[in-house]
């Protein structure tokens, strides 16, 4: 089953503020939202691109050397 979240709890869990959240998106660096309604459309994000985005990013940081 699909679980989809809002921007806002998208944006918690990367840990950016929704703005941000939105230009990553328009970059392509952020899976795209679905946008349900027309102009000022509500925008929601599936919760499992989200985690994938968050470990993909986790993934391709470089190891702290100690």
């Amino acid at each position: 089953m699909i679980r989809l979240i809002t921007k806002k709890e998208a944006a918690a869990r990367r840990g950016v503020h929704p703005n941000h959240l939105m230009a990553l998106v328009a970059a392509g660096k952020f899976s795209a939202p679905i946008k349900e309604g027309g102009r000022s459309a509500r925008v929601y994000f599936v919760e499992s691109e989200v985690e994938a985005d968050i470990v993909a990013l986790a993934a391709a940081r470089k190891p702290m050397v100690v």
